[in-house]
């Protein structure tokens, strides 16, 4: 239950930022970029049985 509202959390600061510099006016001189992993070893993940295609490109797991 902790993954969602964790990665919402990111997200969601993320979005309230982007709009506050758009209302400051800085919207074209500071871009915001959210970054999400394409895949993470949780225990979500593991449950269900899913697994990368390749790990070659994973070694950090």
């Amino acid at each position: 239950m902790a993954y969602c509202p964790t990665k919402f959390a990111v997200r969601g600061a993320m979005e309230c930022l982007r709009m506050e510099l758009r209302d400051k006016g800085f919207e074209e001189v500071i871009k915001c970029t959210t970054i999400c992993p394409y895949f993470v070893r949780t225990p979500m993940i593991l449950d269900k049985g899913l697994r990368p295609i390749s790990r070659q490109n994973f070694d950090f797991f």
